[in-house]
């Protein structure tokens, strides 16, 4: 077990120089040979998608020579986790005599035991938590308290009365030393933008306290964490009799095993069963590593977050942020912005070997709206940017605008924008909007007043 060991953590590193992205985009250009040595090295990391293309590109002997009794054995690694492998094994079983067939069998069990599931879950997968009182959790957890000169009513929108009456409405968000609320993403609603205004409107008002155990502490950094409002009445009269005949069924397929049950269900788990349904979230954890290993982005991403945050799980903050990197590698937009804030605030190890600044770029290029307003800030205050920068950092604005809300960390970005471009009145006029909003959500003004005055002289000196 420990040579075992030893081998898969040396593989482990292997993932910095592939990922599925990579495999998939030199196999559709007709690079074989480079895609096998990326999809091999992810099939040892016990990746179920990379491990079922290994099987089909020896059986075809595409970029690596035609090896049938080791394609059996990939293929039979692959379906102890997607049982619908079984088909393909059937197919290059017929091209192997008893004696072959027996051989490949051994070798499919020496993979088993090597780059297997319960190998790659020891290795990658969720630790059970230790139990440990809530005295000596809370010593390790920062918490947030909201401070009582911001506390504020959720409003409920009128017009919801005239619909459905309950919804609910996902946001992350980033908690900055000060305790203000900036940077507000929506990533789930139901329904669709019915509540979201009146979401935005209360968060963005907020203003916490941040505790470690039972000590107030300043933040060091900005604080990225995520909240559900609910609406109206919610719980198991918010779903009809239909949908939860289908939930049900969904329920039964993945416990008795389904690998696609059970990712539904997952989503599920964290939408519209608001994280119950009479599920543990171990065995949540459990369904989305299966999924993950399979090369599911958003499972990787769901993944990735419980094990970094410890959630029914053990904390493991560097084993977190590598399954982030994988969904962001997979295009990810919610991994690759997670991925730029973790990088950029933890001394962790970077398997992608991309910069932090890359998946902020990629994760604002993707559609990602907290990415974007990110962006639109990082150039509102980067030295010597360029006229193609701040073109696209007021188009990022303009979408968020469009899609969250023009907050007061917009009129703040907005304002720096302008005074960039020598607009000095529109820029005065945005700083003064951002400093009335800031007010209003208890934001520490002496950043916002020191950049009114220096526009102020800048539109003096015109």
């Amino acid at each position: 077990m420990k040579n075992i060991l030893t081998l898969a953590l040396g593989l482990f590193l292997a993932i910095a120089n592939a990922n599925i992205i990579d495999a998939q985009n030199n196999f559709d250009q007709n690079n074989y040979a480079q895609s096998f040595k990326e999809y091999q090295k992810l099939a040892k990391l016990g990746n179920v998608r990379a491990q079922y293309n290994v099987g089909i590109m020896l059986f075809k002997g595409q970029g690596v020579e035609k090896n049938t009794l080791d394609a059996y054995a990939w293929l039979m690694m692959a379906k102890t986790v997607d049982p619908e492998v079984e088909q393909f094994l059937k197919l290059v079983e017929k091209d192997l005599n008893p004696k072959d067939l027996a051989t490949a069998k051994a070798d499919g069990s020496t993979l088993i035991k090597l780059y297997g599931y319960k190998q790659s879950e020891t290795l990658l997968g969720p630790v059970e938590k230790e139990a440990i009182s809530q005295q000596e959790a809370q010593k390790t957890f920062i918490w947030f308290k909201t401070n009582k000169s911001s506390m504020k009513k959720v409003d409920y929108p009128q017009k919801a009365l005239k619909k459905s009456g309950r919804g609910w409405v996902d946001l992350s968000y980033n908690i900055y030393p000060d305790g203000s609320v900036r940077d507000i993403n929506i990533t789930h609603q139901y329904p669709h933008k019915l509540f979201a205004p009146s979401a935005i409107d209360f968060i963005s008002k907020q203003n916490y306290d941040a505790y470690q155990g039972n000590n107030k502490i300043t933040l060091a950094h900005e604080f990225y964490t995520s909240y559900r409002i609910k609406y109206g009445i919610y719980g198991i009269g918010f779903i009809n009799s239909k949908m939860k005949r289908k939930i049900a069924a969904l329920l039964k397929s993945a416990l008795s095993g389904s690998l696609e049950a059970q990712y539904q269900y997952t989503n599920l788990y964290y939408t519209i069963l608001n994280n119950g349904g009479g599920v543990s979230e171990k065995t949540i954890n459990k369904w989305l590593f299966r999924s993950a290993q399979f090369g599911l982005a958003d499972a990787q991403f769901r993944l990735g977050e419980n094990i970094y945050y410890g959630q029914s799980c053990k904390q493991d903050r560097q084993k977190g942020l590598d399954w982030i990197l994988r969904a962001a590698q997979n295009n990810n937009i919610e991994a690759q912005y997670l991925a730029y804030h973790l990088l950029r605030n933890n001394d962790l190890h970077n398997i992608s070997e991309k910069t932090t600044q890359y998946w902020l770029d990629k994760s604002a290029e993707n559609g990602s709206l907290i990415g974007q307003i990110k962006y639109a800030k990082y150039i509102s205050e980067k030295e010597n940017s360029t006229f193609k920068d701040i073109d696209l950092a007021f188009m990022y604005l303009d979408n968020y605008a469009k899609n969250i809300a023009q907050t007061a960390d917009w009129y703040q970005t907005r304002a720096l924008l302008f005074s960039k471009v020598n607009k000095h009145s529109e820029a005065e006029k945005a700083i003064t909007k951002a400093m009335k909003l800031a007010k209003k959500a208890h934001w520490n003004m002496t950043e916002l007043i020191e950049q009114k005055n220096n526009i102020k002289q800048h539109k003096q000196a015109e």
